[in-house]
């Protein structure tokens, strides 16, 4: 079905990676409120390029991962996904520039996303490694991302709107 009025949430990351997993736990948080028929969830997991290969055009995407910018533990972003867009990661960090790159491609390659508005949102990492759950540093922003996600949307519903005079 093809909607170019949803707005699509996709949760990214590695929930046996501890604070790797925070994109998977924001969109977990997400579903236990209800959901308006604009909106769609996704918990990608590891695989960003899932919304690659979905039948749906949306008119705005919002990516939520952790992303390693060699900030303080906890400190939160939100990038719009541009053509010059430039973030700052950690060089042992591979997956990051795979996302900010993957969603790059996405929007420049895929005409059904040429004009889709992407965000990304995230939150510089406590800890990287194996085990299950987020770090109590992380932890404490999951709901600040839960609230800068539903302000993303709300932005979106309000830009899509025309105005009349």
């Amino acid at each position: 079905m093809t909607n170019d009025k949803k707005i699509l949430v996709v949760g990214v990351g590695n929930i046996l990676l501890s604070d790797e997993g925070i994109g998977v736990r924001v969109i977990q948080e997400l579903e236990k409120y209800p959901t308006a028929e604009d909106i769609e969830l996704l918990d990608a997991g590891t695989d960003i390029f899932t919304i690659m290969s979905s039948d749906t055009s949306y008119r705005t995407i919002i990516v939520v991962d952790a992303i390693r910018g060699n900030k303080t533990p906890g400190t939160v972003f939100c990038y719009p996904v541009v053509e010059d867009l430039n973030v700052e990661t950690d060089n042992n960090s591979i997956h990051q520039i795979q996302i900010v790159e993957a969603l790059k491609l996405m929007k420049r390659t895929i005409e059904k996303f040429h004009n889709t508005n992407i965000k990304l949102i995230g939150v510089e990492p406590a800890q990287i490694e194996y085990g299950v759950g987020l770090s109590t540093t992380i932890e404490q922003k999951v709901e600040t991302l839960v609230e800068l996600v539903k302000k993303e949307i709300k932005n979106a519903r309000s830009i899509a709107r025309p105005k009349y005079n």
